[in-house]
């Protein structure tokens, strides 16, 4: 989610964190995603506009990843069923120094 593809920050992330269901000690990230999307988190104040939006586009596009995974990563090697868990990376590349080296990216 920190990633470039999208951008999430530290305070957004510490604000997701914080979203638990009522009555729960522990729960996952994709847990607490639904909550916050839901506000029904222990802090949905916590959850502003534009932080609601961004991660309905996080969830929007794992549910498309998860939906092209489930429709492409099957096939039928030698009479067995194999299943391929599909991976998608996004690599930004670095840019250069005219040393050579690279740049630092934030």
């Amino acid at each position: 989610m920190k990633s470039a593809m999208f951008e999430f920050d530290e305070d957004q992330l510490a604000r997701l964190a914080l979203q638990r269901g009522e009555g729960k000690k522990a729960e996952n990230l994709y847990e607490k995603l639904q909550h916050a999307l839901d506000q029904t988190g222990s802090a949905p104040q916590l959850i502003d506009a534009s932080l609601r939006d961004k991660l309905t586009r996080f969830m929007e596009t794992l549910d498309a990843w998860r939906d092209y995974a489930q429709t492409h990563s099957s096939m039928i090697c030698s009479g067995r069923f194999i299943r391929i868990a599909t991976i998608m990376i996004m690599w930004v590349p670095y840019q250069m120094e005219p040393n050579g080296r690279p740049i630092s990216m934030p």
